[in-house]
Order: C-alpha cells, then structure tokens, then sequence
C-alpha cells in the first residue's frame, strides 16, 4: 500500500435547539449553494437545438433531470411529473421563478440531442471542485459498468458495449467523476489510468479491484500523490506469498 493513510474524527456536540436549527439553515445553505455551481456548469453544456421558439433552456432541462433521477425517476415521464410536482423548489433552487415545467417530449428531445462527451467532462468539473484536493484522507472506490442496453454482436467477434467508469466518494457520498469507454476501443484499465492522470485530487485513497492491480497503474497513482488500496486475485502467486509467509 503506498503512503499513510490519514485519519479524520468528526465530534458534533449541540446543546440546544437553536444550535440545531442553526447547522439544518447551514446545511440548506450549502446545498442551496452547490445547487447554484451545478447550474453555472450546466449552461456551459452546448444547446443543439434552434433559439427560435424555445421556452426551456437546456441547462433548465438538464436541471430537472439530474435531480430526478436522484429521486428514481427513470422514465421520462417521471421526470416530466418530478418537475411539474416539485416546480416550486426547483424554481427557488435554480432562482428562475418564471420558468415552466418541460413536457416528457421536450425532456426526451433536449436529451437525445445532448453530447454525452460534452456533459460528463461539465459534470467533472463541477464534481472535482466539491471535494477539496486539500482536505484529508478519503476513500474514494473506482469501479466500471457496463450498459446492458449497449451490447452489440453479443456472440460475435465485433462484440461491443458502453461502460461508465466511476469515481464514487465514499466520505461524503458523491461522484467525483464520470468518463464513458467502449470495449471495442479501449479497456477500463487505461481508462482509469488517464483519469488518474488528470484528476486534481491529491492525498486521497483509490480503492480498486484485481483488474487494476499492475504495475504501470500503481506508478500512475503514485504520480498524482494519492495512496491506493486494490484487490489481489488468489492466483497472482507473485504477489500473494510474501503476504501469506508474513502472516504465518
């Protein structure tokens, strides 16, 4: 394992009520907060669609969808209804009282015209900038997924699908970032390693599995100052007997 791993305690002691309505005024206030950096990226996001005639603006839509489907709203008709129900909040969140609620069909057009690449590298920036490259130890799990709906020739020798590769804050709960691979032209090994290399985090702790566990990826980890814990199949006897005779 390379580095030290920090320890971080955390002690709330709040005596009276007051305290606590003052941390729940702060805790609104700081969602109400990241809630504003998420727009100010989202209109970053190109609109492909044309000016003319249009009544919700893209990083409106997006908005609505990405809150939704942190609530399970999967379909778009659910979204449709998430932003007509909660119009209200989300309105106050996003400060733009006159905005109407979209349709499913507006929902479902303004996505299926969006640039994925162009989201997730918005999403990046705004996720790395929520957790501090500063702040102590936490560990955060790198795993990749495959899209079931994605896989194409699935017996055949084109076979291919779409995987997300995710970095996942196990301290706080968020993802920290998101980059999209497809099998047929790279492997979620080298994808991690570039995400490795341009991630502005440092002094954290990259939990990964066996996949991962080579030697060019551990060099790039060491590069970009943070530690790793990674899994250690059974069979890689190289790796697994100096941990068995130190044990016994």
């Amino acid at each position: 394992m390379a580095g030290l791993f920090h320890s971080r305690g955390k002690i709330v002691n709040v005596k009276r009520d007051r305290d606590n309505k003052s941390v729940a005024r702060s805790r609104i206030s700081r969602k109400i907060s990241d809630m504003s950096s998420l727009i100010s990226y989202l209109k970053q996001v190109k609109d492909w669609r044309d000016r003319s005639g249009q009544r919700h603006p893209l990083w409106w839509v997006l908005f609505i969808v990405i809150l939704g489907l942190m609530m399970g709203n999967l379909s778009y008709r659910d979204l449709a209804a998430f932003g007509k129900n909660k119009h209200y909040y989300l309105t106050r969140l996003g400060k733009s009282p006159k905005l109407k609620s979209p349709s499913y069909s507006t929902i479902r057009r303004a996505m299926m015209g969006v640039d994925n690449n162009d989201l997730i590298q918005v999403f990046n920036q705004w996720a790395a900038q929520l957790s501090s490259p500063d702040e102590l130890s936490n560990w955060i799990a790198i795993d990749g997924k495959s899209i079931k709906s994605t896989l194409t020739d699935t017996y055949g020798n084109k076979q291919n699908f779409a995987s997300i590769v995710s970095w996942f804050s196990q301290d706080n709960g968020l993802v920290l970032a998101l980059e999209k691979l497809e099998n047929k032209k790279t492997s979620e090994i080298y994808c991690v390693r570039e995400m490795v290399n341009n991630t502005p985090l440092s002094n954290q702790v990259l939990t990964l599995d066996a996949v991962h566990c080579q030697k060019e990826t551990i060099k790039t980890i060491n590069r970009s100052r943070n530690d790793y814990v990674i899994a250690v199949e059974e069979k890689s006897t190289e790796i697994v007997q100096p941990f068995r005779r130190n044990r016994s």
